[in-house]
């Protein structure tokens, strides 16, 4: 999953949501891992597909290619 850091809070209340009703088991792990290099269509990417407002077009939604 690709996020933002203000959308963190806001998964981490829907994991609760989905608690374990075993007292005993572990309800989730959440690990996060900050994007520290990338390409720049791929940062682009991320920063679009992490965005509230998404752009109509569907090639909005493509994964950018290794060429890229």
């Amino acid at each position: 999953m690709i996020t933002t850091d203000d959308k963190i809070p806001l998964i981490k209340a829907e994991f609760e949501n989905l608690k374990v009703p075993e007292p005993d088991q572990v309800p989730y792990d959440l690990v996060v891992v900050p994007i520290a290099t990338g390409g720049k269509s791929y940062i682009e990417w991320v920063h679009q597909q992490t965005s509230y407002v998404r752009a109509k077009d569907d090639s909005a939604t493509a994964a950018p290619s290794a060429d890229e």
